[in-house]
């Protein structure tokens, strides 16, 4: 007899809702197995593009001083946790767009001997990229303005120097240890310190970089990350641009993700940080007889807010210097008001908006004003009276209405509405800022002449 055929096994179908249970199981593990590829590759992204570090830097110059230069070319690590980096003596370079020339002290200034002069009157500015001159020409910046106007008004009783130890990046810390080290020897007569809402922070080249071992956080769906990756960001040894890792909250101080700061550097950051080097320094300025000033440059103006008589951001500031007994010089109402007065905005203050924020030449002259008149009572015992003031005043008034004349009949296109270029344009810095500050005869003799 023939054998029966074997008995195939019956195949059982997935009912319609299992299958469509695997489905969505499969497009699930699809999806998750993509974002931890994206997850991954975003990391090793952040990774590489902020890879520079401080300490990799070296103190050769620049090869030629007419080409583009980034701070890396202009900076050079120091054994020092409380200095850190400096500026290279005698580097040149085309910085943000403007000729730089760093003078043979390290200081974006011009030359000066250690010493002071038998007959010099010395004010010592400590500062950061507000005060360095950033993307301005060295005798834009307020730190200049300011010393020619000082210097006409003297006449020739006094030789002033206003002498710029800014330099970008530095905080509250940095800034003081400056002092200490180095501003102490030029025996000034005036202190001022330039305050900066990111003073009790960290630049991104002093802090960590640990993109492939955080696990806090998904940088895929963080937009301060994925801003960086759209926006084609550039290492940060060419530390071209600050960028800094903070929370921001109008009314609250900058606040530092404390998983980025080396433990080298935790005390540079916080407000006690920046409460503990004013307390120094003004201890120190009151023991030498030094006067000691807070500059408050104004950062962005809100115009819109009708009600403001001053920057609200710097509240904690103003507590810090009151308690220290440290006077203010705020030109934020004075700044606002010719803002609204000439049918500006912001922007109209700024170097490069939407991309850099730094003061233009217009808010440096503006800036030297408010400084002139709080600082003029020390001239006064050189015999000069109110009437100087005023007249010196004139003449940056016609500083400014050069320099916002200029800028309103050189607004264009490229201004108002800036092409999607990325914070750092390197190379293409000379072509994209807009011509409005190329200098003319009239506003250069008006910032520098001598009576």
């Amino acid at each position: 007899m023939p054998e029966p055929p074997e008995k195939q096994p019956v195949r059982r179908s997935l009912s319609p809702s299992r299958q469509r249970l695997f489905r969505i199981l499969a497009l699930l593990l699809g999806l998750v197995g993509a974002l931890l590829v994206a997850e991954i590759g975003m990391r090793a992204y952040l990774a590489y593009m902020f890879r520079g570090r401080i300490e990799q830097l070296s103190r050769d110059l620049p090869a030629d001083p007419r080409k583009e230069v980034k701070l890396g070319d202009l900076v050079y690590p120091v054994p020092n946790d409380d200095i850190v980096y400096r500026l290279k003596p005698n580097a040149r370079g085309v910085f943000r767009g403007a000729p730089v020339r760093i003078n043979s002290l390290g200081y974006h200034d011009n030359e000066f001997q250690e010493e002071k002069p038998s007959d010099g009157f010395r004010v010592l500015v400590l500062g950061d990229s507000n005060s360095f001159n950033w993307g301005v020409l060295l005798e834009e910046g307020y730190v200049q303005v300011l010393e020619g106007a000082m210097q006409r008004i003297v006449e020739d009783k006094a030789h002033v120097e206003v002498i710029n130890t800014g330099v970008p990046g530095y905080n509250a810390v940095m800034e003081v240890a400056t002092f200490f080290e180095y501003g102490v020897k030029y025996d000034p007569d005036i202190v001022i310190i330039q305050y900066s809402m990111n003073d009790n922070i960290l630049p991104d080249f002093l802090q960590e970089n640990n993109y492939g071992t955080r696990f806090d956080k998904l940088f895929l769906f963080d937009p301060e990350s994925l801003s960086y990756v759209m926006s084609g960001f550039q290492s940060e040894l060419d530390l071209n641009s600050m960028r800094i890792k903070f929370d921001f909250h109008p009314e609250e101080p900058l606040i530092q993700d404390p998983d980025t700061i080396p433990d080298r550097y935790r005390h540079h950051v916080g407000p006690e940080a920046t409460r503990g080097a004013y307390g120094r320094l003004a201890a120190a300025c009151r023991e030498k007889g030094i006067p000691l000033y807070c500059l408050l440059p104004p950062e962005m103006l809100w115009e819109k807010e009708k009600t403001w008589e001053k920057d609200i951001r710097y509240e904690q500031i103003r507590g810090f210097c009151k308690e220290f007994d440290i006077p203010l010089i705020d030109p934020f109402q004075r700044v606002r008001t010719y803002v609204l007065d000439h049918g500006l905005t912001s922007n109209d203050m700024a170097l490069y908006p939407p991309y850099d924020w730094h003061p233009n030449p217009l808010r440096h002259a503006l800036t030297a004003e408010g400084c002139l008149v709080v600082l003029f009572p020390h001239l006064e015992k050189y015999g000069v009276t109110q009437a100087d003031l005023y007249a010196e005043l004139e003449r940056l008034s016609i500083l400014t209405a050069v320099l916002t004349e200029k800028h309103i009949e050189m607004r264009s296109e490229i201004y108002r509405n800036p092409p999607p270029m990325p914070p750092d344009f390197g190379d293409a810095t000379q072509n994209a800022l807009p011509p409005r500050w190329e200098r003319s005869p009239e506003s250069t003799s008006a910032s520098s002449s001598q009576p």
